[in-house]
C-alpha cells in the first residue's frame, strides 16, 4: 500500500522490520521487490522478486511482477522463458517474433484473462482495427469490459488507455469519448484515493497525449521519470501516443535520462548496455 500511494521508504521500512522474523521468505521477497520496482531500483526488484519465484515458481501473481520488471530493464530473451504467459506474448512480439507473439497473447485472453498486455501488443504493431474487433466480439460494451477488468489499482489505466488509443486510431469518434470518459473516471478515482507512482503518472501522460495536451503529458512523463519510471521502449515506438513529442526538448531529455537508469539498471544485473 505505501508504494502505491508514493511512500517506498515506509514500506521498505516496514517489510525489513519483518525480515528478522522471516528470513527467506518468499511472500516478504516479493513484497520487497514489489517496493523496490515503484521506487525505481529495477535491478534490486529483479534480484529480490528472482529469489521469491526460485522459493514459489507457481506464484503466477510473483512471476508477473517479475516479468514485468523484466520488461522495464528489455530482457526479452529472458521473458519467452520465464515470463508469465502475456509478458511471454510482448517479449516474442519485442523480439520480431509477431506470429508466436499474437497466438500466445490471444490464447491467454480466449482464456478469461485479462486483455491488457494482448491490447498493448495489439497496439505496438499498429493492429488498431485488429484491438477493436477482438474488443466488440469478446465484450458486449465498455462496461461489461470494466465488470470484467476494472482499472482501479492505483498504478493507471491501461486497458482503457488502450481502448481509447485504438478508437482514436479507427476514427470511432463517439466511442472514442465514451471510452475517455471512463479512463478520465478511472484516474481521477486513483489520485482520489491517494495513489501517487510512476505507473499512475504515465498512464495520466497518457490520457493527457489523447486529449492533445501535450504540456500536460510532459509534465506528467517528467514526473513519471522522477518517481522511477523505466519504460523507454514503450515511448519511443512508432505507434506510441508519445510519437507526437519527438524532437521536442523536454519529450528528448526524458528519454536520454531513461537510456541512462536503463543501462546503469541492466549493468547491475550484469547485463549489456541497450545502445539504440
Amino acid at each position: 500500500h505505501y508504494s502505491v500511494v508514493g511512500q517506498a521508504e515506509k514500506g521498505r521500512e516496514m517489510l525489513s522490520d519483518l525480515k528478522r522474523y522471516l528470513p527467506g521468505d518468499a511472500g516478504l521477497l516479493a513484497s520487497l521487490g514489489k517496493v523496490e520496482v515503484l521506487d525505481g531500483n529495477w535491478a534490486e526488484a529483479d534480484r529480490l522478486l528472482s529469489q521469491a519465484i526460485e522459493r514459489e515458481p507457481l506464484n503466477f501473481v510473483d512471476r508477473t511482477w517479475l516479468s514485468f520488471t523484466a520488461l522495464g530493464t528489455e530482457q526479452y530473451e529472458r521473458l519467452t522463458v520465464l515470463g508469465a504467459d502475456p509478458f511471454k506474448a510482448l517479449a516474442f512480439s519485442r523480439l520480431g517474433r509477431t506470429e508466436e507473439a499474437l497466438i500466445q497473447g490471444a490464447d491467454w485472453v480466449q482464456k478469461g484473462n485479462n486483455p491488457n498486455r494482448y491490447f498493448q501488443m495489439l497496439i505496438e504493431n499498429g493492429r488498431f482495427s485488429e484491438l477493436v474487433e477482438f474488443l466488440e466480439s469478446r465484450w458486449t460494451n465498455l462496461d461489461a469490459l470494466e465488470h470484467n477488468f476494472p482499472d482501479r489499482s492505483g498504478y493507471g489505466a491501461f486497458l482503457l488507455g488502450s481502448v481509447a488509443h485504438a478508437y482514436s486510431r479507427v476514427g470511432e469518434a463517439e466511442k472514442f469519448e465514451d471510452t475517455m470518459a471512463r479512463y478520465r473516471a478511472s484516474l481521477d478515482w486513483q489520485v482520489g484515493q491517494g495513489a501517487d507512482n510512476w505507473a499512475l503518472a504515465r498512464s495520466r501522460a497518457h490520457f493527457a497525449m489523447l486529449s492533445g495536451d501535450h504540456e500536460g503529458a510532459l509534465a506528467l512523463l517528467e514526473e513519471s521519470f522522477e518517481q522511477g519510471a523505466l519504460n523507454l521502449t514503450m515511448l519511443t515506438m512508432e505507434t506510441s501516443v508519445f510519437a507526437a513529442l519527438r524532437g521536442d526538448p523536454r519529450f528528448e531529455a526524458v528519454l536520454s535520462q531513461m537510456r541512462q537508469r536503463l543501462n546503469e539498471q541492466r549493468s547491475l544485473l550484469g547485463l549489456e548496455p541497450i545502445t539504440t
